[in-house]
């Protein structure tokens, strides 16, 4: 249950990081863009990441 609600919580953020690329793109934020892109694939890597370590983990049961 709970590597159910951490995979939820990263969808959400990198819906989150996405969202907020998209909008400071449109108000001309090169700044706040580039450190959005930043957190998006810091989010998308967590993601594969921990993906990654849990199906390891269970292949191993």
């Amino acid at each position: 249950m709970a590597i159910l609600l951490t995979l939820v919580l990263l969808v959400c953020n990198l819906a989150h990081c996405g969202r907020r690329i998209v909008v400071d793109a449109r108000n001309s934020q090169r700044e706040q863009a580039a450190f959005g892109l930043l957190a998006f694939c810091g989010a998308f890597l967590a993601l594969i990441l921990m993906s990654w370590a849990t199906f390891t983990s269970l292949s191993q049961l």
